[in-house]
Protein backbone atom coordinates (compact mmCIF):
# COMPACT_ATOMS: atom_id res chain seq x y z
CA UNK A 1 0.00 0.00 0.00
CA UNK A 2 1.06 3.57 -0.69
CA UNK A 3 0.60 5.31 2.65
CA UNK A 4 -0.67 8.88 2.79
CA UNK A 5 2.64 10.08 4.28
CA UNK A 6 5.95 8.37 5.25
CA UNK A 7 5.91 5.86 8.14
CA UNK A 8 8.49 4.25 10.43
CA UNK A 9 8.65 0.59 9.33
CA UNK A 10 10.78 -0.56 12.28
CA UNK A 11 8.22 0.75 14.78
CA UNK A 12 5.23 -0.88 13.06
CA UNK A 13 3.68 -4.06 14.43
CA UNK A 14 0.84 -6.46 13.76
CA UNK A 15 -1.26 -9.00 15.64
CA UNK A 16 -3.15 -12.00 14.17
CA UNK A 17 -6.69 -12.33 15.54
CA UNK A 18 -9.31 -15.00 14.92
CA UNK A 19 -11.22 -12.90 12.38
CA UNK A 20 -8.69 -10.31 11.26
CA UNK A 21 -5.11 -9.07 11.36
CA UNK A 22 -4.54 -5.83 13.30
CA UNK A 23 -1.74 -3.50 12.23
CA UNK A 24 -0.21 -0.63 14.16
CA UNK A 25 1.52 1.79 11.76
CA UNK A 26 3.80 4.45 13.23
CA UNK A 27 3.74 7.79 11.41
CA UNK A 28 7.00 9.55 10.70
CA UNK A 29 5.62 13.04 11.40
CA UNK A 30 2.90 14.60 13.58
CA UNK A 31 0.71 15.68 10.64
CA UNK A 32 -2.96 14.66 10.68
CA UNK A 33 -3.87 12.01 8.09
CA UNK A 34 -7.37 12.35 6.58
CA UNK A 35 -7.01 8.74 5.32
CA UNK A 36 -4.51 5.89 5.48
CA UNK A 37 -3.45 5.58 1.84
CA UNK A 38 -2.88 7.91 -1.10
CA UNK A 39 -5.79 6.54 -3.14
CA UNK A 40 -9.22 8.01 -2.49
CA UNK A 41 -10.82 4.54 -2.44
CA UNK A 42 -9.63 2.20 0.26
CA UNK A 43 -9.46 -1.57 -0.40
CA UNK A 44 -12.64 -3.46 0.53
CA UNK A 45 -10.72 -5.64 3.01
CA UNK A 46 -9.34 -2.66 4.96
CA UNK A 47 -11.46 -1.71 8.01
CA UNK A 48 -11.27 1.16 10.51
CA UNK A 49 -10.81 0.60 14.24
CA UNK A 50 -13.13 3.31 15.54
CA UNK A 51 -12.05 2.66 19.15
CA UNK A 52 -8.63 4.11 18.29
CA UNK A 53 -9.78 6.77 15.85
CA UNK A 54 -8.52 10.27 16.55
CA UNK A 55 -9.97 13.40 14.97
CA UNK A 56 -7.81 16.36 13.99
CA UNK A 57 -9.19 18.46 16.86
CA UNK A 58 -8.56 15.79 19.52
CA UNK A 59 -5.46 16.16 21.70
CA UNK A 60 -4.92 12.52 22.71
CA UNK A 61 -5.68 9.30 20.90
CA UNK A 62 -8.17 6.87 22.35
CA UNK A 63 -6.82 3.69 23.94
CA UNK A 64 -8.35 0.26 23.55
CA UNK A 65 -9.45 -1.39 26.80
CA UNK A 66 -7.96 -4.80 26.24
CA UNK A 67 -4.54 -3.26 25.47
CA UNK A 68 -4.32 -0.43 28.00
CA UNK A 69 -6.89 -1.13 30.66
CA UNK A 70 -10.25 0.51 31.34
CA UNK A 71 -9.90 4.25 30.74
CA UNK A 72 -13.51 5.04 31.59
CA UNK A 73 -16.56 5.62 29.39
CA UNK A 74 -16.38 7.90 26.36
CA UNK A 75 -17.98 11.26 26.74
CA UNK A 76 -21.37 11.74 25.07
CA UNK A 77 -20.12 13.71 22.05
CA UNK A 78 -17.37 11.22 21.30
CA UNK A 79 -19.75 8.26 21.60
CA UNK A 80 -22.22 9.96 19.32
CA UNK A 81 -19.50 10.46 16.71
CA UNK A 82 -18.65 6.77 16.84
CA UNK A 83 -22.28 5.74 16.37
CA UNK A 84 -22.67 8.14 13.45
CA UNK A 85 -19.56 6.74 11.79
CA UNK A 86 -20.75 3.18 12.23
CA UNK A 87 -24.21 4.02 10.86
CA UNK A 88 -22.63 5.79 7.89
CA UNK A 89 -20.40 2.79 7.23
CA UNK A 90 -23.38 0.40 7.41
CA UNK A 91 -25.38 2.63 5.05
CA UNK A 92 -22.47 2.74 2.63
CA UNK A 93 -22.11 -1.05 2.73
CA UNK A 94 -25.83 -1.46 1.94
CA UNK A 95 -25.57 0.93 -1.02
CA UNK A 96 -22.54 -0.91 -2.39
CA UNK A 97 -24.30 -4.29 -2.08
CA UNK A 98 -27.40 -2.90 -3.78
CA UNK A 99 -25.38 -1.38 -6.64
CA UNK A 100 -23.48 -4.65 -7.12
CA UNK A 101 -26.69 -6.72 -7.29
CA UNK A 102 -28.31 -4.25 -9.70
CA UNK A 103 -25.33 -4.22 -12.05
CA UNK A 104 -25.02 -8.01 -11.85
CA UNK A 105 -28.70 -8.41 -12.77
CA UNK A 106 -28.34 -6.06 -15.74
CA UNK A 107 -25.12 -7.73 -16.86
CA UNK A 108 -26.74 -11.17 -16.84
CA UNK A 109 -29.81 -9.81 -18.63
CA UNK A 110 -27.93 -8.10 -21.46
CA UNK A 111 -25.49 -11.00 -21.79
CA UNK A 112 -28.42 -13.39 -22.21
CA UNK A 113 -29.95 -11.09 -24.84
CA UNK A 114 -26.70 -10.83 -26.80
CA UNK A 115 -25.94 -14.56 -26.66
CA UNK A 116 -29.51 -15.43 -27.71
CA UNK A 117 -29.37 -13.10 -30.72
CA UNK A 118 -25.87 -14.20 -31.74
CA UNK A 119 -26.47 -17.96 -31.39
CA UNK A 120 -29.82 -17.79 -33.20
CA UNK A 121 -28.15 -15.85 -36.01
CA UNK A 122 -25.50 -18.58 -36.36
CA UNK A 123 -28.18 -21.30 -36.49
CA UNK A 124 -31.07 -19.67 -38.36
CA UNK A 125 -29.47 -16.82 -40.31
CA UNK A 126 -32.01 -14.41 -41.84
CA UNK A 127 -34.89 -15.90 -39.86
CA UNK A 128 -33.17 -14.89 -36.60
CA UNK A 129 -32.83 -11.33 -37.90
CA UNK A 130 -36.53 -10.92 -38.67
CA UNK A 131 -37.68 -12.49 -35.38
CA UNK A 132 -35.33 -10.63 -33.01
CA UNK A 133 -38.05 -8.66 -31.22
CA UNK A 134 -40.31 -11.69 -31.01
CA UNK A 135 -37.48 -13.65 -29.38
CA UNK A 136 -36.06 -11.21 -26.80
CA UNK A 137 -38.37 -8.19 -26.94
CA UNK A 138 -39.99 -8.61 -23.51
CA UNK A 139 -36.64 -9.25 -21.80
CA UNK A 140 -35.08 -6.21 -23.47
CA UNK A 141 -38.03 -4.01 -22.44
CA UNK A 142 -37.58 -5.13 -18.82
CA UNK A 143 -33.84 -4.42 -18.72
CA UNK A 144 -34.28 -1.07 -20.46
CA UNK A 145 -37.03 0.01 -18.05
CA UNK A 146 -34.74 -0.86 -15.14
CA UNK A 147 -32.12 1.53 -16.51
CA UNK A 148 -34.31 4.41 -15.30
CA UNK A 149 -32.84 3.54 -11.88
CA UNK A 150 -29.52 4.85 -13.21
CA UNK A 151 -31.15 8.27 -13.46
CA UNK A 152 -32.48 8.03 -9.90
CA UNK A 153 -29.23 6.73 -8.32
CA UNK A 154 -27.19 9.96 -8.68
CA UNK A 155 -30.19 12.06 -7.62
CA UNK A 156 -30.37 10.06 -4.36
CA UNK A 157 -26.56 10.17 -3.95
CA UNK A 158 -26.37 6.39 -4.25
CA UNK A 159 -23.81 6.74 -7.03
CA UNK A 160 -21.47 9.52 -8.06
CA UNK A 161 -21.82 11.53 -11.24
CA UNK A 162 -24.63 13.46 -12.85
CA UNK A 163 -28.09 12.38 -13.94
CA UNK A 164 -28.22 14.20 -17.30
CA UNK A 165 -26.15 11.75 -19.37
CA UNK A 166 -28.02 8.61 -18.23
CA UNK A 167 -31.34 10.48 -18.57
CA UNK A 168 -30.68 11.33 -22.22
CA UNK A 169 -29.48 7.83 -23.05
CA UNK A 170 -32.25 5.98 -21.21
CA UNK A 171 -35.08 8.17 -22.52
CA UNK A 172 -33.75 7.99 -26.08
CA UNK A 173 -33.49 4.21 -26.07
CA UNK A 174 -36.88 3.66 -24.45
CA UNK A 175 -38.53 6.02 -26.92
CA UNK A 176 -37.19 3.92 -29.78
CA UNK A 177 -37.85 0.56 -28.10
CA UNK A 178 -41.20 1.01 -26.33
CA UNK A 179 -43.04 3.75 -28.23
CA UNK A 180 -41.80 2.89 -31.73
CA UNK A 181 -40.61 -0.71 -32.17
CA UNK A 182 -42.92 -2.39 -29.63
CA UNK A 183 -46.04 -0.72 -31.06
CA UNK A 184 -45.36 -1.21 -34.78
CA UNK A 185 -45.28 -4.91 -35.83
CA UNK A 186 -44.11 -4.07 -39.39
CA UNK A 187 -41.00 -2.47 -37.94
CA UNK A 188 -40.11 -5.39 -35.67
CA UNK A 189 -39.00 -7.58 -38.57
CA UNK A 190 -36.61 -5.01 -40.05
CA UNK A 191 -32.91 -6.04 -40.06
CA UNK A 192 -31.90 -2.71 -38.47
CA UNK A 193 -33.84 -3.69 -35.33
CA UNK A 194 -31.75 -6.85 -34.95
CA UNK A 195 -28.49 -4.93 -35.31
CA UNK A 196 -29.71 -2.23 -32.92
CA UNK A 197 -30.47 -4.82 -30.22
CA UNK A 198 -27.10 -6.47 -30.80
CA UNK A 199 -25.21 -3.16 -30.42
CA UNK A 200 -27.19 -2.11 -27.33
CA UNK A 201 -26.61 -5.40 -25.51
CA UNK A 202 -22.92 -5.57 -26.46
CA UNK A 203 -22.26 -2.05 -25.15
CA UNK A 204 -23.86 -2.96 -21.81
CA UNK A 205 -21.83 -6.16 -21.54
CA UNK A 206 -18.70 -3.99 -21.44
CA UNK A 207 -20.25 -1.39 -19.12
CA UNK A 208 -21.77 -3.27 -16.20
CA UNK A 209 -18.70 -5.33 -15.16
CA UNK A 210 -16.83 -2.06 -14.62
CA UNK A 211 -19.57 -0.81 -12.29
CA UNK A 212 -19.68 -4.16 -10.48
CA UNK A 213 -15.96 -3.92 -9.72
CA UNK A 214 -16.31 -0.26 -8.71
CA UNK A 215 -18.96 -1.20 -6.14
CA UNK A 216 -16.37 -3.58 -4.63
CA UNK A 217 -13.74 -0.81 -4.76
CA UNK A 218 -11.74 -2.82 -7.29
CA UNK A 219 -10.36 -1.88 -10.68
CA UNK A 220 -9.05 -4.18 -13.41
CA UNK A 221 -7.32 -2.33 -16.20
CA UNK A 222 -8.66 -4.64 -18.94
CA UNK A 223 -12.26 -4.07 -17.81
CA UNK A 224 -11.70 -0.32 -17.49
CA UNK A 225 -10.11 -0.17 -20.93
CA UNK A 226 -13.02 -2.03 -22.52
CA UNK A 227 -15.54 0.20 -20.74
CA UNK A 228 -13.96 3.43 -21.97
CA UNK A 229 -12.82 2.27 -25.43
CA UNK A 230 -15.49 0.05 -27.01
CA UNK A 231 -18.02 2.91 -26.92
CA UNK A 232 -16.03 4.68 -29.66
CA UNK A 233 -17.42 2.08 -32.10
CA UNK A 234 -20.64 0.93 -30.42
CA UNK A 235 -22.12 4.34 -29.62
CA UNK A 236 -21.95 5.69 -33.20
CA UNK A 237 -23.31 2.37 -34.49
CA UNK A 238 -26.17 2.53 -31.99
CA UNK A 239 -26.96 6.15 -32.87
CA UNK A 240 -27.05 5.30 -36.58
CA UNK A 241 -29.39 2.34 -35.99
CA UNK A 242 -31.71 4.43 -33.81
CA UNK A 243 -31.92 7.15 -36.46
CA UNK A 244 -32.68 4.55 -39.16
CA UNK A 245 -35.45 3.06 -37.02
CA UNK A 246 -37.02 6.48 -36.45
CA UNK A 247 -36.86 7.36 -40.16
CA UNK A 248 -38.44 4.04 -41.10
CA UNK A 249 -41.17 4.50 -38.48
CA UNK A 250 -42.34 7.97 -39.56
CA UNK A 251 -44.35 6.87 -42.66
CA UNK A 252 -45.77 3.89 -40.75
CA UNK A 253 -47.08 6.11 -37.94
CA UNK A 254 -48.43 8.59 -40.48
CA UNK A 255 -50.51 5.72 -41.83
CA UNK A 256 -51.68 4.27 -38.51
CA UNK A 257 -51.93 7.59 -36.60
CA UNK A 258 -50.65 5.76 -33.50
CA UNK A 259 -49.86 8.15 -30.59
CA UNK A 260 -51.43 11.00 -32.57
CA UNK A 261 -54.06 13.16 -30.86
CA UNK A 262 -56.43 14.73 -33.38
CA UNK A 263 -59.05 17.43 -32.96
CA UNK A 264 -61.71 17.62 -31.70
CA UNK A 265 -61.05 16.17 -28.24
CA UNK A 266 -61.75 16.94 -24.58
CA UNK A 267 -58.48 18.86 -24.09
CA UNK A 268 -58.83 20.80 -27.36
CA UNK A 269 -55.20 19.96 -28.20
CA UNK A 270 -53.60 18.24 -31.15
CA UNK A 271 -50.42 16.20 -31.27
CA UNK A 272 -48.90 14.55 -34.34
CA UNK A 273 -46.45 11.80 -33.46
CA UNK A 274 -44.66 11.68 -36.88
CA UNK A 275 -44.07 15.45 -36.68
CA UNK A 276 -42.71 14.97 -33.15
CA UNK A 277 -40.29 12.31 -34.44
CA UNK A 278 -39.00 14.70 -37.12
CA UNK A 279 -38.49 17.46 -34.56
CA UNK A 280 -36.89 14.97 -32.18
CA UNK A 281 -34.33 13.93 -34.80
CA UNK A 282 -33.38 17.49 -35.66
CA UNK A 283 -33.54 19.27 -32.29
CA UNK A 284 -32.98 16.59 -29.64
CA UNK A 285 -31.44 13.43 -31.07
CA UNK A 286 -28.39 14.95 -32.77
CA UNK A 287 -27.46 17.30 -29.85
CA UNK A 288 -27.97 14.45 -27.37
CA UNK A 289 -25.66 12.18 -29.40
CA UNK A 290 -22.99 14.88 -29.47
CA UNK A 291 -23.34 15.47 -25.72
CA UNK A 292 -23.00 11.75 -24.92
CA UNK A 293 -19.94 11.40 -27.15
CA UNK A 294 -18.29 14.42 -25.50
CA UNK A 295 -19.22 13.06 -22.05
CA UNK A 296 -17.71 9.65 -22.77
CA UNK A 297 -14.60 11.19 -24.33
CA UNK A 298 -13.96 13.26 -21.19
CA UNK A 299 -14.44 10.20 -18.99
CA UNK A 300 -12.08 8.15 -21.14
CA UNK A 301 -9.48 10.91 -21.04
CA UNK A 302 -9.75 11.04 -17.25
CA UNK A 303 -9.46 7.25 -16.87
CA UNK A 304 -7.03 6.31 -19.63
CA UNK A 305 -5.23 9.58 -20.32
CA UNK A 306 -1.42 10.07 -20.44
CA UNK A 307 -1.20 10.88 -16.72
CA UNK A 308 -2.85 7.63 -15.70
CA UNK A 309 -0.63 5.61 -18.06
CA UNK A 310 2.55 7.16 -16.69
CA UNK A 311 1.40 6.54 -13.16
CA UNK A 312 0.79 2.87 -13.89
CA UNK A 313 4.20 2.53 -15.51
CA UNK A 314 5.90 4.01 -12.45
CA UNK A 315 4.02 1.62 -10.15
CA UNK A 316 4.99 -1.34 -12.35
CA UNK A 317 8.67 -0.33 -12.27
Amino acid sequence: MDFYLPVKPKECSYRVQARQVEFSIKKQGPEFWPRLIVAQKKPHWLKIDFDKWQDEDEDEPRQHKEDFGDVGPFDEARGRKMVERQEKQESMNFKLRYIFVYNLFQFVGFTTIFCTLFIRYLYYGERAVTTAFETIGSQLVLTQLLTYLEVIHPLLKITKGGALAPFLQVCGRNLVLILIIATEPRLQGQPVVFWLFLVWSLSEIFRYPYYMLSSLELEWYAVTWCRYTTWTVLYPAGFACEAMVILAAIPMFEETQKWTLALPNVWNLSFTFPAFLRMYLLLLFMPACWFLVQHMYKQRKAKLGPFQRKKRMKKTQ
